[in-house]
């Protein structure tokens, strides 16, 4: 009889087993639904930063004399669509004559500039952000950096003032230099 109530035992087991993997599965095939994103893109910015002198010389100066100076502006603008962490200015200068050329670079707004270099409207922000000896500005390896905001679109005024020492030595008759001036802006 053991036995028998034995096999009735597992016998229940067997069937309350099958009923309850039933039940289960009927208690997981209700309603679903699921969601979902698809088609994200993604692009990086572009820094770029410009210049309003229209691909010509900032200065073209010939027969300079002890004392004389000249002024001329230049326009620099974020045209890129984000924003400048840092911009350096820095200057590449040939020639014995920039031993004799003093420099002087003043950061501002609303200079004209354009081709023709105008500082007309020039409002004055940072004055003698620059200052010194032609041959002497900084250089790519050490330039002068910038590191306020500089967001999209925005623009900066630099007036560049170029001035043969007055007391110039008459070693430097007949002599030349030359200027690049670069800015390198970093996001």
């Amino acid at each position: 009889m053991s036995r028998i109530l034995s096999l009735k035992v597992l016998a229940s087991i067997a069937s309350l087993s099958v009923f309850g993997a039933v039940g289960a599965w009927g208690t997981y095939s209700a309603f679903t639904d699921t969601t979902g994103t698809t088609g994200s893109t993604f692009s990086s910015g572009t820094v770029r930063v410009t210049d309003d002198d229209a691909g010509s010389a900032l200065f073209g100066l010939t027969g300079l004399i002890p004392g004389v100076s000249a002024t001329k502006c230049i326009n620099v603008t974020n045209a890129g669509d984000v924003a400048f962490s840092n911009v350096a200015l820095s200057a590449t200068a040939t020639g014995t004559l920039g031993g004799a050329l003093q420099v002087v670079i003043d950061k501002g707004t609303g200079a004209t500039g354009g081709a023709s270099n105008s500082c007309t409207n020039f409002v004055q922000g940072t004055a003698g952000l620059i200052t010194g000896l032609l041959n002497a500005l900084p250089t790519v390896g050490s330039p002068q950096n910038d590191g306020s905001a500089w967001n999209p679109g925005d623009t900066r005024s630099y007036r560049v003032k170029v001035t043969l020492d007055p007391l110039a030595a008459n070693s430097f008759q007949g002599k030349t230099a030359g200027l690049d001036l670069t800015w390198t802006a970093s996001s």
